[in-house]
């Protein structure tokens, strides 16, 4: 059983399970592997190139006699020439591991075999090991893909000795090959292993930023809207009683101004012509005051809707009475020479928390406003598009230049009035919206103005839980 549990040790030390970090691990690999690839190959384009021309430019080798004499040389060149190629195709990038093998085994054979990197005074064949090392430095293969490549040439040159005789070698250069390749191999093993922990270990700390990304949007969003409450809850109590008081004094005055009139028309007859214009006048006073306020009672109400006090955290909404909302608390502050136009198309329903929806549009719209100069038009469209809520919000502003389009999503730094303050909005608005579920995205070109795509998944096509709020639905 001891002697069981090592050799399972063992290979999986020499064949390392990686499949629990798939598919980012291997992503990563490919990546490393066509780089490595692109590094051998111009190496031994450069090095096969090199070898050819340097006998030349000393002397001796004449130029007519290069493809005789220097031929090893120039299928090293040709053989870096067709990986660096193969690297740069599609098929190529999906089979890199069996384009590094076939490199890594034709360039050994032909540094080890050939006339390059030996010393034939001593019959020490450098360019065998010195493939193998530089493979396991730069290439990212399994162990055992280095140990395949090292019998596979160590075989080659068994296969040439035999057939041709041209490299009269002892026995024990072949031994000797295979226990490079063993050596190899288990250096391989190393360096993979520090390549898993190396991606664990990022892995690791991306998990973190993002948490702690989360926890700042969090916090900062829960402020916000903690603010935004109290000074709703604070307006509309101090304002919903005198108005109250306006609307029930209005109503009285009405009321006792028909009572007036109809005493004043049974007690005067025709000479209450007087009385009767005062009394019209004291009508049209109290219908206009009523319906002041009643506009009050609306806006109040509205603000109310923007704050989504006295309503559930987490719920079904419509996206377009959110949008709805925006525009008629924008539209009072609109710049002269703007328009806030409203293009909303019947979509879906949408799960998620009303405030915090409100206030991503709010922010991308307000954007779009400050980035009008004088005049200008802001458009917002809403459409169901495969099973989501698209929200487009469009600016005919100056337009973002593409050096800064990376960066918008993180907070920015603004100098105003010598007061230096940390802008949140955008990177509040896009953890708001992937939480949600959903994704947003900046289109934007100088002198052409910004297109703010946000995407949002209909009501069918969500889940229950929702993560962004910790306690507020889970």
């Amino acid at each position: 059983m001891l002697l069981v549990r090592k050799a399972r040790r063992f290979w999986r030390f020499i064949a390392p399970d990686t499949r629990e970090l798939e598919p980012g691990f291997q992503d990563e690999i490919n990546k490393q592997l066509v780089l490595g690839l692109k590094v051998v190959g111009t190496a031994a384009l450069l090095v096969g190139v090199l070898l050819v021309f340097l006998p030349v430019a000393a002397g001796r080798t004449a130029p007519s006699l290069i493809l005789h004499r220097e031929h090893d040389e120039i299928a090293l060149a040709l053989l870096g020439a067709i990986t660096l190629a193969l690297c740069a195709t599609r098929w190529g990038r999906r089979h890199a591991r069996v384009i590094a093998l076939v490199h890594g085994t034709s360039a050994a054979a032909l540094a080890g075999w050939g006339s390059i990197y030996v010393d034939h005074e001593y019959e020490v064949f450098w360019g065998f090991p010195m493939v193998l090392l530089t493979f396991v430095a730069l290439i990212p293969l399994r162990p055992l893909a280095i140990l395949t490549m090292g019998l596979l040439t160590t075989a080659i040159y068994s296969v040439w000795e035999r057939l041709f005789a041209a490299l009269r070698l002892e026995a024990e250069v072949s031994v000797t090959h295979v226990l490079i390749s063993i050596v190899c191999m288990f250096l391989a093993a190393v360096v993979y292993r520090l390549r898993i922990q190396g991606y664990v270990a990022r892995a690791e700390l991306r998990a973190s930023l993002e948490a702690l990304e989360r926890a700042q949007a969090e916090l900062i969003t829960s402020q916000k809207a903690a603010a935004l409450g109290q000074l709703a809850a604070a307006l509309t109590h101090e304002l919903n009683t005198p108005i109250g008081v306006l609307t029930s004094t209005a109503k009285t005055i009405c009321t006792a101004s028909n009572k007036l009139r109809m005493l004043m028309e049974q007690r005067m007859g025709a000479q209450g012509d007087e009385f009767r214009d005062l009394s019209e006048a004291l009508g049209t006073l109290t219908a206009t005051t009523e319906e002041a306020s009643q506009r009050a009672h609306e806006v109040i109400g509205k603000a109310g809707r923007f704050t989504n006090l006295d309503r559930a955290a987490y719920r079904r909404l419509d996206a377009n009475d959110l949008l709805r909302d925006v525009a008629e608390l924008v539209k009072p502050a609109l710049p002269a020479g703007v328009r806030l136009e409203l293009d909303l198309q019947p979509i879906p329903a949408v799960n998620g928390f009303p405030q915090h929806l409100t206030d991503t549009f709010m922010t991308i719209v307000r954007n779009a406003l400050e980035a009008i100069p004088e005049r200008g038009v802001v458009r917002v469209v809403s459409q169901p598009h495969a099973g989501q809520v698209a929200v487009r919000i469009a600016d005919t502003g100056h337009g973002i230049p593409p050096e800064r389009l990376e960066s918008l999503f993180e907070p920015q730094l603004s100098s105003k009035s010598g007061r230096v303050k940390a802008n949140w909005g955008l990177f509040i608005a896009r953890q708001i919206v992937r939480a949600h579920g959903g994704e947003i995205e900046i289109e934007s070109a100088l002198g052409r103005g910004t297109t703010v795509h946000v995407l949002l998944p209909a009501e069918h096509a969500g889940t229950d839980r929702f993560e962004f709020e910790a306690g507020s639905a889970r």
